[in-house]
């Protein structure tokens, strides 16, 4: 028996994974620093808090903006792909990856600020929320296309 051929987006689909167990794994850290900690900045003016979360709930804006770019990019790659009998282009394939891990990064905006939102004297259901937001952004920037 001979084993069953690689698929060529397995790398950038390892990527993507580990992407998200990131931002698992970096929630878990900041839900036990929380618990330990508690807010680590003391005598901050609770208002700030609230500009946390205003500013939380814009950082979603760029991730989504740039999600048009990674998509363009990624039906470019399938194209070549097919073009090229299931072989990826060496050209396209770098700008691919490269637009994943950005749209990786915008994706963390939100949690980001959730961190700040928390570490200021905001609650952590904010911060939950904004991690949700983070996975449900990460999850649109999948590099493969769904099956129709």
């Amino acid at each position: 028996m001979s084993a069953a051929p690689a698929n060529p987006n397995q790398p950038l689909i390892t990527l993507w994974v580990v992407q998200l167990i990131g931002t698992i794994v970096i929630a878990g850290v900041v839900m036990v620093f929380l618990r330990t900690a508690g807010t680590a900045i003391k005598g901050a003016d609770p208002e700030w808090a609230v500009y946390a979360l205003y500013a939380m709930m814009a950082l979603v804006i760029p991730p989504v903006a740039y999600l048009r770019n990674f998509k363009e990019v990624l039906d470019v790659d399938t194209a070549a792909m097919k073009a090229n009998g299931g072989v990826p282009d060496p050209r396209i394939r770098p700008v691919l990856a490269r637009a994943l891990r950005v749209g990786g990064v915008l994706s963390e905006l939100p949690q980001a600020m959730g961190v700040v939102h928390v570490l200021l004297g905001g609650e952590a259901r904010w911060f939950l929320g904004a991690t949700l937001i983070t996975i449900a952004l990460r999850l649109a920037y999948r590099p493969f296309e769904k099956l129709r």
